[in-house]
């Protein structure tokens, strides 16, 4: 009798260890929401540099410094919540009415305020912006710039801040169907594609956003054995024979790059097959499926497709 007794004890002293635990691991990852002295709902978020940032329960008017958290704003249904942006964010249709308040770094703190914006989107090397808004008590989530596998964690990142899960799972949804439903293309049918930047001969290796776009297109990136923003010579240029040129409009012309010195001997310029494109399209996360869409037509309409 004692024996059973004591073992119902530890029964139940153990099934307690346990419930509390459950109770403190569900508490630790649980974001609880908290009244704040001023009567306003907050609640803890986790931004993309790791920082803790207590915001707004239901954010309603947003300053966004990041022209990628522009778009997904947009594609969210929440312009109506856009209160403020940056000179740079006039690109993405829609966000007429938002004020600008300066560009990039440069702000007017005092119509930041007069806005009475309660939400910050800014990119993760701002220190100097964050600074600036923290002394303003403004809450601030950096964003890193995105790349094709990891746009979904923005998408959901800034539906979480904005309180709209169900809405970022939607965009979510249809942006992985979109991404599926491209072509696949082997690797010995990808034509060779370079891509330059704002400069002569500068371009994107591996390991960026332009990349990702053009492989999603089907294409194979002549700079993809280089890291990041990289300058190649006429000569690495001309070795790797592309058959599709891409520049950004504004910054080159066709023209112009054909008549370099021993470009001329390119299958891309014999062929006229180069291509001018809107800046837009390589901006990180920004309308990410139309840009491999603007790509893929380009590198088809080559093929004769």
């Amino acid at each position: 009798m004692m024996n059973i007794r004591k073992y119902t004890i530890i029964f139940f002293m153990a099934a307690g260890i346990l419930a509390g635990s459950v109770a403190l691991y569900s508490g630790i990852n649980k974001v609880t929401p908290k009244l704040a002295d001023n009567g306003v709902i907050f609640r803890t978020i986790t931004d993309m540099t790791g920082r803790l940032v207590k915001i707004p329960d239901n954010p309603s008017k947003i300053l966004s410094l990041s022209v990628m958290a522009d778009d997904i704003i947009v594609k969210l249904g929440l312009v109506g919540r856009l209160a403020a942006i940056d000179q740079y964010g006039k690109i993405i249709p829609g966000v007429e009415r938002a004020e600008v308040v300066g560009k990039g770094s440069a702000l007017s703190i005092e119509k930041i305020l007069e806005l009475k914006a309660d939400i910050a989107f800014i990119w993760w090397y701002q220190d100097d912006v964050a600074a600036m808004l923290d002394k303003y008590s403004i809450p601030v989530v950096r964003l890193k710039s995105c790349r094709l596998n990891n746009y979904s964690d923005t998408v959901t990142l800034i539906g979480r801040c904005l309180n709209v899960e169900k809405n970022a799972a939607a965009v979510i949804e249809k942006f992985n169907k979109q991404i599926k439903a491209l072509p696949q293309v082997k690797t010995h049918d990808r034509p060779g594609v370079y891509l330059e930047l704002y400069s002569p001969y500068k371009t994107a290796g591996k390991d960026s956003y332009a990349n990702d776009l053009i492989e999603a297109a089907g294409g194979n990136n002549i700079a993809g054995n280089v890291s990041g923003v990289a300058v190649l010579s006429a000569e690495e240029i001309i070795l790797k024979s592309p058959q599709t040129i891409l520049y950004i409009d504004g910054f080159a012309t066709g023209d112009e790059i054909a008549s370099r010195p021993g470009f001329k001997t390119l299958p891309a310029v014999k062929q006229r097959r180069v291509y001018g494109i809107n800046r837009k399209r390589l901006v990180a996360g920004v309308e990410p499926v139309e840009a491999v869409n603007e790509i893929r037509k380009i590198i088809n309409q080559e093929k004769g497709n």
